[in-house]
């Protein structure tokens, strides 16, 4: 029977699971993309949008915002373009080769879900840097692609899928760079340099990263502090060792990347706060509000601010307490639920019952041993310290920034789940090592537990929860899209408790 455990437990830690869950990922995220009709929500149309403006502007700069763009927003001076521009290469090929918006759009759909599976193995790339378990890594990314925002969200045309891929590269170059420093006694300027560019740059992908931006350079400076205030190292001295370790091509590499990607950073953020006195302006900051009222959300902030303090205008009343239980409730519940387009005004398919309550029991257990072992659990482990202050940061801010909407416009707007994704892998890790450190002398225990609970997630997880609660009007426009469904989701209802 130990023997049986332990083939358990070492497949669990193999890289044949690893690939498993990257092959299960990429079946769910093809399937959304061949399935799902469009556009979906998270803002799919307005994606495809902006990729088909940039793909007919060589440069990503404007002089002035063309007027059939305006459905966009303020596009020409919004910070976050980089996806848009990139995708925008691959459309002009795809426009050539298919002529259907349809056709496009799958393409552009399998393009996203190829990216999002390259994250999975950067991801585990980074989680290995806070722990030495291999198993609790597949596991916590095994969590991950089974949580069913994520194949929607693989599956789309969608900027966080991009996101996916470089937060984990920029904080695993953050980690590397600390860990030659400390460890090898190194100042790598190669790292650093290269993590400076990462960090500007993604930072124009969306400007959500920058709360996380801001923890790598607190994080960075921070050891670098801390290393040479308790040795005798001299900074001035490794710096200039570093620079001549340097090959004249990588100086020059170097150089380039590091002023380019301040200019353009600067261009967006720095010509935003200059001339709008706001990194992120308001559409209406930028043009007028007659045109501002062909995009969709500043119309709705604007006619909830209309309509605010008006008798049965709809105004929920939150204090601060009530708000913040509102928004976890909100964004753990969106996680789980599944969510189609503005064709069927956003019909939403109900959570399955068994994933989104075992999650709730695990994190719950999870985050109470966190709390009770935390001391044990980042005791001289940088790794684990960088990814729990990512966390808390990144969600910290996202939840100031929610209430802040609130405050202003009176009804609580963008509370979303998939929000969460650039952080849920770490999130997922931390309470996997705080609850095998409660367990830590119960080894068939954690065995049997991890068995339980992904047998039970899988009652729901990942494209479980689209195939069972969606129907016809949930399909793309295609017959054997929609006959393959409906053959399928009867077999799957049979196979899901309660269903």
């Amino acid at each position: 029977m130990r023997d049986y455990y332990k083939k358990i437990a070492n497949f669990a830690a193999s890289r044949k699971f690893f690939y498993t869950i990257v092959v299960l990922m990429l079946i769910e995220g093809c399937w959304i993309a061949l399935s799902s009709r469009y556009p979906m929500a998270f803002d799919e149309a307005f994606h495809l949008g902006a990729i088909k403006l940039y793909a007919q502007h060589i440069s990503p700069w404007w002089n002035g915002q063309p007027i059939d763009a305006d459905v966009l927003g303020a596009i020409s001076r919004d910070p976050s373009y980089i996806y848009h521009w990139l995708m925008s290469f691959p459309y002009r090929l795809i426009n050539e080769v298919f002529h259907d918006t349809i056709r496009q759009v799958i393409v552009l759909r399998l393009i996203n879900v190829a990216i999002f599976a390259c994250g999975l193995f950067v991801c585990r790339k980074l989680l290995l840097k806070a722990t030495s378990s291999n198993a609790l890594v597949n596991l916590a990314l095994l969590f991950l692609v089974l949580t069913p925002v994520i194949p929607s969200l693989a599956g789309q045309i969608n900027y966080d899928n991009l996101l996916f891929v470089l937060v984990p590269s920029a904080l695993l170059l953050a980690l590397l760079f600390v860990e030659q420093l400390r460890d090898k006694k190194q100042f790598n300027l190669r790292l650093l340099g290269s993590l400076s560019v990462l960090c500007l740059l993604t930072s124009l992908v969306k400007y959500a990263f920058l709360p996380i931006f801001l923890v790598i350079a607190s994080f960075v400076l921070f050891s670098i502090y801390k290393t040479y205030r308790a040795s005798n190292r001299h900074l001035g001295k490794d710096l200039k060792i570093g620079y001549n370790s340097l090959s004249r091509l990588s100086k020059i590499s170097l150089a380039v990347g590091l002023v380019l990607s301040s200019i353009i950073f600067l261009e967006r953020y720095g010509m935003n706060a200059i001339r709008y006195h706001t990194p992120l302006p308001e559409c209406n900051q930028v043009l007028s509000i007659d045109r501002c009222q062909s995009y969709g959300p500043w119309k709705r902030n604007h006619d909830i601010l209309r309509s605010k303090g008006q008798p049965y205008s709809g105004t929920v009343h939150f204090t601060t307490l009530t708000f913040a239980q509102h928004w976890i409730y909100v964004l753990y519940r969106s996680l789980f639920y599944v969510l189609n387009g503005p064709d069927s005004s956003y019909t939403v398919g109900e959570p399955l019952l068994l994933p989104a309550k075992i999650a709730v029991l695990v994190f719950g257990a999870g985050l109470s041993c966190l709390v009770g072992y935390w001391r044990q659990i980042f005791r001289s482990n940088y790794a684990r310290i960088l990814l729990a202050g990512t966390v808390v940061v990144y969600a910290g801010v996202l939840w100031l920034q929610n209430y802040a909407d609130y405050l202003h416009l009176g009804q609580p707007v963008a509370l979303q789940g998939r929000y969460l994704v650039p952080i849920l892998a770490p999130l997922n890790l931390l309470i996997g090592i705080a609850i095998a450190r409660a367990t830590k002398s119960y080894k068939k225990a954690q065995v049997i537990l991890a068995a339980v609970v992904i047998f039970l997630f899988l009652q729901g997880g990942g494209i479980v929860t689209f195939i069972v609660r969606s129907d016809d009007t949930w399909y793309i426009d295609n017959s054997r899209s929609v006959h393959v469904n409906r053959v399928v989701q009867p077999t799957v209802k049979q196979l899901v408790i309660g269903e």
